[in-house]
């Protein structure tokens, strides 16, 4: 959905730098625009020294340059919220001043994105358009529902033995690393 490429020059990102911008970012979409978090996606990259030119000339300012791909059909007091909300979180966060943080959107029809393998859905429309993806593609990503890891499942199978024969039974328990104990899942096969 939309994807932010976030793009420094002359200065370096720690790795919580980039996870709160990354957060900034995604806060941001969906405070402004309504889309769910899962959409965002935020890309880093980082402009080697001498690689950055203003006016013909190599830039020596540290600079934050976000490009927002992100799709059409919002209005620009929309747009422009976005933007404004990402400009003083990430100044904030690198610690530099709003004049060093460069951003652009630009808009893209709905029916030129595919993702996760189909057609992305017009602005308004993407509880619909998830309802409908198939379950193998659904998105399910760490921040879908603020759920803080993917759950790892184990599976496993026993044999009960009974006077009329064994019976098989199957189930998988949520082994993930989160806070919530594991939950163990049981259903009889057929």
């Amino acid at each position: 959905m939309p994807t932010y490429i976030v793009t420094v020059a002359n200065l370096s990102l720690s790795p919580q730098q980039k996870s709160q911008i990354a957060e900034a970012i995604t806060a941001a979409h969906n405070a402004q625009t309504g889309a769910p978090r899962f959409f965002a996606q935020v890309l880093f990259s980082t402009a080697s020294e001498g690689e950055h030119f203003v006016g013909g000339r190599v830039n020596t300012a540290p600079q934050v340059y976000v490009h927002g791909l992100v799709r059409k059909g919002r209005s620009i007091e929309i747009k422009q919220a976005l933007m404004s909300q990402m400009l003083e979180e990430i100044a904030q966060i690198v610690n530099i001043s709003a004049e060093d943080v460069w951003i652009y959107l630009q808009d893209i029809p709905a029916s030129q994105m595919i993702e996760f393998g189909r057609f992305l859905p017009v602005p308004g429309d993407e509880a619909e358009w998830k309802r409908e993806c198939p379950r193998k593609s659904a998105p399910a990503y760490p921040n879908n529902r603020i759920r803080r890891s993917v759950p790892v499942f184990t599976v496993f199978t026993v044999f009960r033995v009974t006077t009329s024969g064994p019976l098989p039974f199957s189930g998988f328990y949520n082994s993930s690393p989160n806070k919530q104990a594991p939950q163990k899942i049981t259903a009889r096969l057929r």
